[in-house]
């Protein structure tokens, strides 16, 4: 592409450099937003990690066994 295809070009294609994408597209759906960063990462969480995350922690049959856990 031309260097003046996009409006913006974010380096890194983590978490944060797609958040970032994503809120720039949406304040304004014209801004033409590039993401930069490698298409495999090794060791990195998938794209899935994000919904197995609790708001807290995660739960299990041995949440209520100690002290904290029963507190909580």
């Amino acid at each position: 592409m031309a260097p003046n295809a996009y409006d913006v070009v974010i380096v890194g294609n983590g978490i944060l450099g797609c958040a970032t994408a994503l809120e720039l597209v949406r304040s304004d759906g014209k801004l033409k937003v590039a993401v930069i960063g490698p298409g495999g990462r090794p060791g990195a969480a998938s794209t899935a990690a994000g919904a197995m995350l609790g708001c807290f922690s995660e739960v299990t049959h041995r949440s209520l066994s100690s002290s904290v856990g029963k507190k909580s």
